[in-house]
């Protein structure tokens, strides 16, 4: 390489020897772009991925620092089972806040993915948080599989007419599929430019 006046002599193209390193390699290849703690060190759990599902511990952790809600201390932590420490004080955050339930009164259930239904639910608290009203409460928005008597239509229609979820297709809602780290992006885009009633 000296001869060809590529390092050697020339002392630069640092990435030479850089790349001829096994373990700035394999750091290298580690790296991964999330919303929120590779890059000040965090826990790669804590970034959403656009294709991967999200995690309710994940979805507490982006509503607590998107929404700029109020911090509540770590310590009040209000479930009995157990939640990864980054998350936490994001989950007692969005929980006080009344954004977010755990799915019995003690258990949170950090790890398990969130569904679009439980998700048109947390959009629905936001929008109530933010004094949202649809300009007409008679209209309907049809979903073919999804009826009135659903757990969450009322969240469902409150967040289709606000336009921040809409239809995986024209007609169907699929209320069990799983929200993306994508559709979350999306929803907190549309969230931002929502005008308050």
């Amino acid at each position: 390489m000296d001869s060809q006046r590529l390092y050697g002599g020339m002392k630069h193209w640092s990435w030479v020897p850089a790349f001829d390193n096994k373990e700035v390699l394999a750091d290298l290849f580690q790296l991964s772009k999330g919303t929120s703690g590779e890059q000040d060190g965090g826990n790669i759990e804590q970034g959403t991925k656009p294709t991967e599902p999200v995690t309710r511990a994940q979805i507490a952790l982006v509503l607590a620092d998107k929404l700029n809600l109020p911090e509540v201390s770590e310590s009040a932590y209000p479930y009995t089972d157990s939640a990864p420490e980054w998350a936490r004080q994001a989950i007692a955050t969005v929980t006080k806040a009344g954004l977010m339930k755990g799915v019995s009164n003690q258990i949170f259930a950090s790890g398990e993915e969130v569904t679009r239904a439980q998700m048109a639910v947390i959009v629905d608290h936001i929008l109530t948080s933010r004094g949202w009203n649809a300009a007409d409460e008679s209209t309907v928005v049809l979903f073919k599989d999804l009826n009135d008597k659903h757990w969450a239509y009322e969240a469902v229609q409150n967040s289709a007419k606000a336009g921040i979820m809409s239809g995986m297709s024209k007609d169907q809602f699929e209320s069990s599929k799983s929200v993306t780290g994508a559709q979350l992006e999306l929803i907190l885009q549309r969230l931002e430019q929502l005008p308050t009633n």
